[in-house]
């Protein structure tokens, strides 16, 4: 038999492509046949070279996967050698890994503003990217139900309506991420009693007195 090619190596190794690299077995090679496919599969690529080549790079390879090559050297009576046989695997693809979400409770609750009937509710954006607060409130002494309401992410103020006159409430407000729940912060806010000027009036409403003519 003829002299096969010998010290098949590969390198330049990535996830879609890596070189081969032979030794020539004799220096009259006419040419060399590289066959190379997934080791164990049916499916083969092939490919003829100058015999006075001996490097191939093989490309569009599937990651992460074994795969086998076959040199052999064809002669100018074109008698053939034996294989030279190698392998190399293909890198695997790594996921790239997400940024931590950043996630906080608002900060700085404040209630202000009270009315017999209403309260407002103020507080510093949490980090990050809300999509939206929720706002739970009841009275202090748990003697009515617990509401809620929810405001979008952008926003950092609500009016709480339809309140019990001159009562302590307890308010909550949590910040709602994509994936879940980023910390919550509890004021406390108490409404006014009734009959006063603001219930008559709203807010910031003059006001004056028109004498009934006689």
């Amino acid at each position: 038999s003829v002299p096969a090619p010998v010290n098949l190596r590969t390198d330049q190794v990535t996830q879609s492509s890596f070189r081969g690299t032979w030794d020539h077995g004799a220096p009259d090679v006419a040419l060399y046949r590289v066959t190379w496919g997934p080791y164990g599969g049916i499916e083969k690529l092939e490919t003829i070279l100058n015999g006075d080549e001996n490097t191939m790079i093989f490309e569009n390879l599937t990651p992460d996967t074994l795969y086998e090559v076959a040199v052999t050297a064809i002669y100018p009576d074109e008698s053939e050698s034996d294989d030279l046989i190698g392998s190399a695997r293909t890198l695997a693809i790594v996921p790239a890994t997400p940024p931590p979400v950043l996630k906080s409770g608002p900060r700085n609750l404040q209630v202000y503003n009270a009315t017999s009937s209403s309260l407002t509710v103020k507080w510093d954006p949490a980090s990050g990217r809300v999509q939206r607060y929720r706002i739970t409130y009841r009275p202090t002494a748990g003697d009515g139900p617990e509401q809620s309401t929810t405001v979008g992410g952008r926003q950092n103020s609500v009016v709480l309506q339809k309140l019990r006159a001159d009562t302590p409430y307890s308010v909550t407000v949590s910040s709602l991420y994509a994936d879940g729940e980023g910390g919550q912060m509890t004021g406390r806010g108490k409404t006014k009693g009734r009959g006063t000027l603001e219930d008559y009036l709203g807010c910031d409403k003059g006001f004056a007195l028109v004498e009934d003519p006689q």
